[in-house]
Formats: structure tokens, sequence, C-alpha cells
């Protein structure tokens, strides 16, 4: 249990790049910037925009902004803007501000607001390194700031500009560690705050500058819930892929119940030869071998160590109060959960996470 414990208390506490449906993204880059050069009337000839299926996603040539992201571009015309749709992250990230160092990026579309963590080896504070968040309101990026920073967040630091926006910059203590702290409007409705652990000042700008409101993106992962419970609500949806090595590393689910209680379906990749050492089946679900624990760190819940290839743990948000949390209910869920059968190709998933 002490390597499924550590795991689900980093996943759940701390809330990457591989390229996937590279044709069908490069005709919606190409689509893209044609239909931005009609509407802006732009005299003369066209620039020719040229893109290039990379390990990160698509990179247009030098100078444009063309997507480069991990995840599958939402074709269609999105409703909504920033935390409207768990499905959907409204904004995309230019990753060439990183210059090579970004090795995992954790993407997170929530109701109310969405995100995405950057990794690094080298990077302090266990290599999350970056942290991008928007929100639709400016008390809603302040709730989620305040809890993780030493002092309430005041209008202090330097004010500066950000691709003709205004932006303030100040250094904070965020979770624990020296950070600098950048907030400003990328767009209309959009309150942003890019958050750098360590002493890197001028990142900070280059990271908000490399944020492209409008990059409409899925958020997928190697698994399916096929429908909700009644009175169920989806709220939140994160997955994390790799960059250096690209490929999968975790992703979750979360449900909020009518009573607000909520549900965390969690799914990990990092299977090593020992990750199920403590697992003792005491029931079986569609066939996989299942485990219920209560009583530990990672709190309550139900352990399926190989279901397909992920690492399964249906569980409660807070795992010091998951006593509601009963057996039929997390068997209910498993039983509607549809895993992929390539957890290494991501043209395989599911195209939405849930439904």
């Amino acid at each position: 249990m002490t390597d499924l414990e550590s795991r689900v208390s980093d996943v759940l506490t701390r809330r990457a790049q591989r390229p996937i449906e590279v044709e069908r993204l490069c005709a919606n880059a190409v689509r893209r910037a044609t239909a931005r050069r009609r509407r802006r009337a732009i005299a003369g000839a066209a620039a020719l925009v040229v893109a290039v299926a990379a390990v990160v996603g698509l990179v247009e040539r030098p100078g444009h902004a063309g997507p480069q992201t991990p995840l599958p571009l939402e074709s269609a015309a999105p409703r909504g803007g920033i935390g409207s749709d768990p499905a959907l992250l409204h904004f995309g990230l230019d990753m060439s501000a990183f210059d090579g160092r970004a090795t995992s990026t954790e993407w997170i579309s929530g109701m109310g607001y969405e995100a995405v963590h950057v990794y690094a080896d080298d990077a302090p504070n266990n290599r999350r390194w970056v942290d991008v968040t928007l929100s639709p309101t400016d008390a809603s990026r302040t709730a989620r700031l305040d809890p993780q920073l030493a002092t309430p967040l005041a209008d202090a630091g330097r004010e500066l500009l950000v691709a003709g926006r205004p932006a303030r910059l100040q250094q904070v203590t965020y979770r624990g560690d020296p950070a600098w702290l950048l907030r400003w409007q990328p767009a209309r409705d959009v309150f942003g705050a890019v958050i750098v652990t360590g002493q890197d000042e001028r990142l900070a700008t280059r990271v908000a500058r490399a944020v492209r409101p409008g990059w409409v993106q899925r958020c997928v992962m190697p698994l399916r819930l096929a429908e909700l419970p009644p009175g169920v609500r989806w709220q939140e949806c994160q997955t994390r892929v790799s960059s250096a090595s690209p490929g999968w590393i975790y992703s979750g689910l979360i449900l909020a119940r009518a009573d607000a209680k909520q549900v965390f379906i969690w799914a990990d990749g990092r299977r090593d030869a020992d990750h199920a050492a403590s697992f003792k089946a005491d029931r079986t679900i569609d066939g996989y071998p299942a485990q219920w624990l209560s009583g530990g760190s990672s709190g309550t819940g139900l352990w399926i160590p190989d279901f397909g290839a992920i690492d399964l743990f249906i569980t409660a948000v807070d795992s010091h109060d998951s006593g509601w949390l009963r057996p039929d209910d997390a068997r209910w869920l498993a039983e509607r959960l549809q895993p992929s059968p390539n957890t290494g190709d991501p043209s395989s998933w599911p195209p939405r996470a849930v439904g």
C-alpha cells in the first residue's frame, strides 16, 4: 500500500506533450489561420503557414503562434469560455517559452477554472515548476491562489504590460517556496495567473505571453466513464503527459454529488514491477480483481491495480472525509469505466472522458 498511498496523495494534493491526430490538427491549423487572415483583411500576400508535426504537437515556422499542444483540438465551434465545460480547455500554451526544459504538463479543466502545471527535472519543489491558472472572474482567481500563498493576495509588486495588457508582477511564497507571481487579463472575462517557482523573474513574463486563449483542446485520457450516476455532475478533468519521452503519466476525474461530496477517479500509468505488491483481492468487478480499502492515508476506496494497463483507484477527493463512499457506489462507477487498449497511443483514446 505504500506506493499506492504516496501516489494518490501526490495527485490529490498537487493537482506533456504527445502529438495526436496529426493530419487533422495540421488541417485545423491551416483552416484557422486562413479564417483569421480573411477576418482581418490583411492587404497583400498572406504569409505561408507551415505546420510541422513534432513530438510536442504542431509547430509553425518561427515567428508564428501555431497550436503546440499534446491534446486534440476541438474542431467544432465551442460554447462558453474558461471554466464552462470540464471536457474542454479554452486555452493553449506555446511550449517554446520553456526552451526545452519542460518534461511534462498536467492540464486541468474544471467548472469555474482551468490550469496547466509544467514540470521540469531540474526545477525545485519536486519538479513542479510553473503553474498557469485561468478563471472567469478576479474573485475566483484570488480564491484559488490564496490558500497556496503564505500571505493573502494583495495589490503589490511591479506594474508592466504583457501583449499590451496591464499586468502585475510580485514575489510571493507559493506552496512553501519562493516564486514569482504575474497576474493579468489575457482576454476579456479571463483572469490569469502565472506562478514560477524559483528566482526566474523573466520566465513569468515569457509564459504569460505564451498563453493562447482560443486554442480549444479536449481533456482526454485512456479511459472513459460511459455515464454518470443520477444527480451527479462532472466537476473536473485532469491529465498529465510527458514531453521528453512522449507518453501518458496519469489522469483523473472529479465527480460532484448532489450533497456536494466529491468522488475522485484516479488512473495512473506509472506502474513498476511491485506496484501491486500489497494488493489482496477481496472481490471481482467485470472480471478485474479488486480490493476495498479503508483506514489508510489514501482514504477509503476501491483499488483495481490491473484495470487493463491502468492502476485504478476510486476514492474521495478529501481522503480524511471518505467514510460516506460505499463499495456499491464505487462498483457502479468501475462497471461503467472503459479502459483504452493502448495507453501509449493517444489517437486510440476516447474523444470524451465522460459520456
